[in-house]
């Protein structure tokens, strides 16, 4: 049965941005407040009654994501597909692999965004507008895009978007590219700025990486001879940039017009082989549908030269819905400062949990997992801590992230760091704004400020 809407959440990739986390732990299943960081997305499918969905994830994890995933009691079917880990793919790559599986208009969302806000008023807007592509933006990121990062000596600065909005149609996006595409100024197309002269450009909003596309533009995407790789790099700008493209013969074929369709294949080429833009695509999924409600006498040609075809009312339409921060927690936990950052709102991400009673322990502003052995003389502020670890006698935890089966031995004092799992901390030891890898060990009475420790090999599998 075709639904309306295929969820897809993206969960196969290598978290490049945080490879001293992702060196033994997919990144879908990097701990946030306690939960897999793709517990957010697919919470927020399940609350806007989705009863399927399809989770593109590496194949060298499938197992253990499978594992964790389907004994966490999600209300939704889940199913899993691999991909290849070892070979670069990107995302736009990832939903190629998949194509046979979508037959409607897609809903995309990547693993690691982290949101409260209600997906139905995203989907609302789909429902109503109707629009080729749907983009969900924020007007600012619930967390910083720059500062201290553990593991780092220097000051982290993440990518930002220069996103722009048609000041006369403000549902409408009309650019989209990352400022490191640019050097010092930024171009526009004269033939794009004559159908929009006026643009509002932004470089605090943030993508989402949440998109609604229709059924269309995923046959573009796999059936044209293109090497786009990335959907948000790639696939958005272009689609967005198409609203303003001139037509070209190719991009009329339709299968109405033989004529047409006569002078195309002259040169014995067959569909496949002529290279058309997404308008095409369009014309054959939606054209065909609209000319199909007029009798079959009436001179098609003539309809077609009736529709609109240049910016705003084309048919090609990219739209964007704007979530205001000031409402809505919103960010995408895809480097070290984010996802840092990101665990310092747990109250708002899981907002009910009560943690154990520790008796005599000093616990401020934190959130502990269960099974955990914390000696009374201890003191823990602002800090994380996972399942199955262990805190013995005179530990100082401020501001830290502890992943699972952690062992932290007496009089160590830890500070603004994130600790990975079965890591083990001897005791004396300080560490301040630093990263420890999975299963890494620190010896007694080191020092470290500003370090990752993870073993070089373990970062060349990346």
């Amino acid at each position: 049965m075709k639904t309306e809407l295929q969820p897809v959440i993206l969960a196969a990739g290598k978290g490049s941005r945080m490879t001293e986390l992702t060196n033994k732990i997919p990144k879908c299943l990097l701990p946030i407040a306690n939960k897999p960081m793709i517990h957010f997305p697919l919470t927020m499918l399940i609350e806007a009654d989705f009863k399927d969905v399809i989770i593109i994830i590496p194949d060298i994890y499938e197992n253990e994501i499978k594992s964790q995933l389907s004994s966490a009691g999600y209300k939704i079917n889940m199913e899993f597909i691999s991909v290849p880990y070892k070979q670069d793919l990107g995302t736009a790559d990832s939903l190629k692999q998949i194509h046979k599986r979508l037959i409607s208009d897609v809903l995309i969302l990547s693993c690691d965004f982290i949101s409260n806000y209600p997906l139905r008023n995203f989907i609302n807007f789909y429902r109503i507008n109707d629009p080729s592509l749907t983009v969900l933006i924020a007007n600012e990121s619930s967390v910083p895009n720059k500062g201290a990062v553990p593991g780092r000596k220097t000051k982290f600065k993440t990518d930002k978007d220069i996103i722009g909005i048609d000041s006369q149609n403000p549902d409408r996006i009309v650019f989209f590219n990352s400022e490191v595409d640019f050097e010092e100024f930024v171009n526009f197309k004269l033939s794009m700025v004559k159908l929009c002269p006026n643009i509002n450009l932004f470089t605090s909003y943030l993508d989402g990486h949440c998109y609604i596309l229709k059924k269309y533009l995923i046959n573009y995407l796999v059936n044209e001879k293109n090497k786009i790789s990335s959907i948000k790099g790639e696939f958005i700008p272009n689609l967005i940039k198409s609203q303003f493209k001139r037509l070209l013969d190719t991009d009329q074929y339709n299968p109405y017009n033989e004529k047409h369709h006569e002078k195309l294949t002259k040169d014995n080429q067959t569909d496949d082989e002529i290279k058309r833009s997404v308008y095409s695509y369009l014309y054959v999924d939606d054209l065909k549908k609209e000319l199909d409600r007029f009798d079959p006498l009436i001179d098609r040609d003539s309809i077609e030269k009736c529709i609109p075809l240049n910016y705003p009312d084309s048919l090609l339409n990219c739209s964007s819905v704007i979530v205001d921060k000031a409402k809505y927690l919103i960010s995408r936990s895809n480097n070290i400062l984010s996802y840092y950052e990101i665990n310092k709102l747990a109250n708002i991400l899981v907002p009910d949990h009560q943690n154990a009673d520790f008796g005599r322990a000093q616990i401020t502003h934190c959130l502990i997992g269960n099974h955990n052995k914390i000696n009374e003389r201890t003191s823990i502020k602002h800090t994380i801590i996972g399942n199955n670890c262990t805190i013995n006698e005179k530990v100082r935890l401020e501001n830290c992230l502890i992943m699972d089966n952690v062992v932290i031995d007496e009089l160590c004092v830890i500070k603004n760091s994130i600790i990975c799992n079965n890591a083990k901390i001897s005791k004396k030891s300080t560490l301040t704004d630093c990263v420890i890898a999975s299963d890494e060990q620190i010896a007694e009475s080191t020092t470290l400020t500003s370090e990752s420790i993870v073993h070089t090999d373990q970062m060349m599998e990346i």
